[in-house]
């Protein structure tokens, strides 16, 4: 419901009418947002994944150091 709404006031905003919006392409709409903030979310964690992997690679290789 909330993304409907959100269509409609941005449909308001550029002077198109909500009415005639295709449901079909609110839905690719939706979808796009929806795979641009799981994108992100991807990027995010493959970094935190490779500074958790270089810390731990720096951390073997001080123990390997010290022993």
């Amino acid at each position: 419901m909330l993304l409907v709404c959100a269509l409609a006031l941005l449909f308001f905003q550029s002077g198109a009418d909500p009415t005639t919006v295709d449901p079909r392409d609110s839905k690719i709409v939706h979808l796009a947002k929806k795979n641009r903030n799981l994108t992100l979310e991807n990027a995010k964690l493959k970094e935190k994944a490779a500074a958790a992997a270089a810390a731990a690679t720096k951390q073997a290789a001080e123990v390997i150091a010290g022993v």
